[in-house]
């Protein structure tokens, strides 16, 4: 993939979880697969952990899409939302 293939609250999350190189080279749902696995592996409770889940549960669970205006909303409503779990 490319990464002009992302929104740019995808590219937020993927720059958070160090995987922008990776998300050049994988299909997007593997590398959203690894990013969860990374998340809770380290126990990670950040904003880009919580969009990064309900990222994930759109695509697999719902009929919205990724690059739609609404998927991105959701995913921008969590990201700026600094003060969940007392983030700077």
């Amino acid at each position: 993939m490319n990464l002009n293939d992302y929104s740019k609250e995808e590219l937020e999350i993927i720059e958070y979880f160090k995987c922008k190189e990776l998300a050049m080279n994988i299909e997007i749902m593997p590398l959203y697969r690894m990013m969860v696995d990374k998340a809770f592996l380290t126990d990670d409770k950040t904003r880009y952990t919580k969009a990064l889940r309900a990222a994930y549960k759109m695509i697999n669970e719902s009929k919205i899409y990724r690059n739609t205006q609404e998927f991105n909303s959701v995913l921008r409503d969590i990201l700026d939302f600094k003060w969940v779990n007392n983030e700077n």
